[in-house]
């Protein structure tokens, strides 16, 4: 705990922190805890556990698919240089 504290704090005084950007993460923090309790009351938690799941197999899903289709087009411009 004290450690981040300390480095936090040395990036402050030093004028490395962009208080903009760090206000702009505090506000969406706090939106996104109030709309989460919100949802949580009238959802229920199973039902945002499965929606989540999905969001994040969705997500990998298309990393993957995007990973897959920069290979297949690097191995096809490398057979046309050959």
């Amino acid at each position: 705990m004290l450690t981040p504290g300390y480095g936090g704090l040395t990036y402050f005084i030093m004028g490395n922190v962009h208080l903009v950007l760090v206000g702009g993460i505090l506000v969406g923090s706090i939106a996104g805890s109030r709309v989460g309790v919100w949802i949580n009351l009238y959802i229920g938690v199973s039902s945002i556990r499965y929606c989540l799941s999905w969001a994040m197999f969705s997500a990998v899903a298309i990393i993957l698919l995007k990973f897959l289709r920069q290979i297949v087009l690097d191995v096809n411009s490398a057979r046309g240089k050959g």
